[in-house]
């Protein structure tokens, strides 16, 4: 009785979702929707998060709404959260220290724009399917040290004004990430249209002014 029987809904979910399936080795990368759930660590907040959103999907699905899921894959822009790789990347690089840490150099993620992620949103709502839907950016999977070199570029930092220092990557972080997006380019068309780059000039200019 909370959804009234017209109405269509829209669950966020989350990449995490899948992580520990990916850590195990019995999820591909890029990777698509029908992959089995893990949650190797309920002790690790990653994983307690993945968790949240898994049981979210169940109830969604067993509720019979009229509903999409959607799993998210790296979405950043302007008013993220502060302890994402993009800003804490951005204001380590822009503190004028000469070492730079840099956790989990070698892993490697696939950044979506705000603005890509909003427009698959709109684009699944507007069709009839039921079902999870992965949403992200498949066209630049980049290691996080790469990242940190694009967000100095957009700094204007030279080579010599930074030295990367390369730290293990935190407990329980997924060492690939990259979504699949077969089913969301069938049932909508959805292309991403904002690389890199281009997104994280406004996104860095927005930390700096929130640091």
């Amino acid at each position: 009785d909370w959804l009234p029987p017209e109405a269509r809904l829209f669950f966020a979910s989350t990449s995490e979702v899948y992580a520990g399936s990916v850590m195990a080795g019995i999820a591909p990368v890029p990777t698509p929707e029908r992959v089995p759930l893990s949650v190797p660590d309920l002790s690790n907040p990653r994983f307690a998060y993945a968790a949240s959103k898994i049981l979210g999907e169940a109830a969604v699905m067993y509720s019979g709404a009229n509903a999409v899921i959607g799993r998210f894959h790296n979405v950043y822009g302007p008013r993220m959260q502060a302890d994402h790789a993009i800003p804490a990347l951005t204001r380590r690089l822009a503190a004028d220290t000469p070492l730079v840490p840099v956790y989990g150099c070698e892993q490697t993620r696939a950044f979506c724009y705000v603005s890509d992620a909003v427009d698959a949103m709109v684009r699944l709502m507007a069709t009839d399917y039921r079902g999870v839907v992965n949403i992200g950016n498949d066209q630049e999977e980049i290691t996080v040290e790469a990242l940190a070199g694009e967000i100095a570029y957009v700094l204007d930092l030279d080579n010599g004004d930074v030295t990367i220092e390369r730290k293990p990557a935190p407990q329980g972080s997924v060492p690939r990430r990259c979504p699949d997006l077969t089913l969301l380019r069938s049932l909508t068309g959805y292309e991403p249209t904002t690389k890199l780059v281009d997104g994280l000039v406004p996104t860095v200019e927005w930390v700096l002014r929130h640091s």
